[in-house]
């Protein structure tokens, strides 16, 4: 509106009621409404806390700058406490509000209770988490923005083997099996020996864990949880004298890990996408920007949920359409995206083509390793 009155000099009555007429066009346009599921409580909780900040500041920054397409954007969150029965219930919420573009913050496993029937309605889902390699190479209605949990498997296992590990233990999440069970595959292939793998669910007894996965006198031990139950993890095998590394997926990596790990977080190693030491500006700029809102910096999480954001205003922009077929088509033939920290190139079939590094825990902070 600013801009039509700019450049109008000495504007009569009738410019000016044009004028008026459009800013009030423009304001009664409805806001353009993207849903955001996540676990907002529960262990796994910082993916979905720490992700709806970075997508909410996204959000707010597009806002300011006059939304998207000519339209306010409207997030709205649901938790789903990464439970796939709750992430069903929040879709079907979602869809029926208006919603028709859905974005997955959550575990592989709650997600899979929630695509099934998310693939057969007429919206855009997209994920920057959703790592389960059941879901690649489909031509569908999902987008992801990250490579498959094999990716892990394989990265941990190369990096155990840089380490001369001789045996590693295996600790993993039932509450998010298919996550855990493709990277172990993985990991199995490419790595060193393992005993059987160590099953736990919720309220598992981290001692009685610890003393178990260290039964067969391992140098490493793999624990595919969440970043507080890995940090539970840490401290228990430190109580019980353990001198070897601990290894984690992408999924540990949050503010929980780098506070209660304790002791052993020098000799803890994970796979990531995502280096806290990164100097690029968009970056940086975004980490000082988030952490005057939130009071922290972000971890992997809050980055991942801020990147989401600006790739689907690409997708509106491209397609210069809100329609989720259209937005689609406009990110698939856009094929390359720059993120915060790098760049990565998307398969025909809406699937990241991406690489990684290991990652270690130095002054409280999350470094590149060594």
């Amino acid at each position: 509106m600013s801009k039509v009155i700019k450049f109008l000099r000495n504007p009569g009555p009738a410019a000016l009621g044009l004028a008026v007429f459009l800013s009030l066009a423009a304001c009664s346009r409805p806001p353009l409404l993207i849903g955001f599921i996540g676990p907002m409580t529960g262990p796994t909780s910082n993916i979905g806390v720490e992700g709806y900040r970075g997508f909410s500041l996204a959000v707010a920054e597009a806002n300011k700058s006059g939304g998207v397409l000519g339209r306010q954007v409207e997030s709205r969150m649901l938790d789903d406490r990464a439970d796939p029965a709750a992430c069903l219930e929040a879709a079907r919420r979602l869809v029926a509000d208006g919603a028709r573009v859905i974005v997955l913050h959550t575990i592989s496993s709650a997600a899979a209770g929630a695509l099934p029937w998310l693939l057969g309605q007429d919206v855009l889902v997209v994920s920057r988490t959703v790592s389960d390699a059941s879901w690649e190479n489909l031509d569908d209605n999902f987008l992801r923005f990250t490579g498959s949990v094999t990716t892990f498997g394989r990265s941990l296992a190369g990096f155990a083997a840089g380490k001369s590990l001789r045996m590693v233990s295996i600790i993993a999440d039932t509450r998010n099996r298919v996550y855990c069970e493709d990277l172990i595959a993985a990991f199995l292939e490419n790595g060193p020996a393992s005993g059987p793998v160590i099953w736990v669910d919720a309220g598992f007894p981290p001692d009685e864990t610890a003393v178990r996965a260290l039964s067969s006198r391992p140098d490493g031990v793999l624990a595919i949880m969440s970043g507080l139950d890995a940090a539970k993890t840490a401290q228990a095998l430190d109580r019980q004298g353990f001198e070897g590394v601990l290894l984690l997926p992408p999924w540990s990596q949050d503010q929980n890990l780098l506070s209660f790990s304790g002791k052993l977080a020098s000799r803890i190693y994970l796979h990531s996408s995502f280096s806290p030491d990164n100097q690029s500006p968009g970056y940086l700029a975004m980490k000082d920007r988030y952490t005057a809102v939130y009071g922290e910096a972000p971890t992997m999480p809050g980055v991942f949920g801020y990147e989401i954001a600006q790739f689907l205003f690409i997708g509106f922009n491209d397609a210069r359409s809100a329609e989720p077929g259209r937005v689609r088509q406009a990110l698939l033939a856009r094929k390359d995206f720059q993120g915060l920290q790098y760049g990565f190139a998307m398969d025909s079939e809406g699937d990241e083509e991406m690489g990684g590094l290991i990652i270690t825990i130095r002054d409280g902070s999350y470094v590149k390793a060594p």
